[in-house]
């Protein structure tokens, strides 16, 4: 049986690999933060205006927001592993991290599906 704190290495172009990677995921995570700040805004605008249409808004922006810092820690997970030797409980993490990320994804999505329906039948 393997040891699961057993350290395991990346080869060179590996290494590479997974830095840019931890850099991609670190830029996807700064646009989905920027864009959940500019749903909050924008909510809290059209709230503020009398319409409470801009409380889905802020639901959406407070989610998207929770999306980027989920997704800001899978990135910091890929980095570590990149930086370092890492133990296999490591890269669980970042699957970890990516699991939540998407359950996340759908559970938002089910949510607007659900607002959409609403909507089509209250009109």
């Amino acid at each position: 049986m393997a040891n699961a704190n057993a350290p395991l290495g990346l080869s060179s172009s590996q290494s590479e690999t997974v830095t840019r990677l931890a850099l991609m995921m670190k830029g996807v995570a700064a646009v989905v933060l920027l864009l959940g700040a500019a749903n909050l805004v924008l909510g809290v605008a059209t709230l503020l205006s009398g319409s409470p249409s801009g409380l889905l808004a802020i639901i959406e922006g407070l989610v998207t927001c929770l999306l980027g810092l989920i997704m800001l820690s899978s990135s910091a997970d890929v980095r570590f592993m990149a930086q370092s030797k890492f133990a296999s409980i490591h890269l669980g993490n970042a699957f970890q991290d990516l699991t939540m990320y998407y359950k996340v994804q759908f559970f938002l999505a089910l949510f607007l599906i659900a607002v959409a329906v609403i909507r089509l039948f209250l009109g």
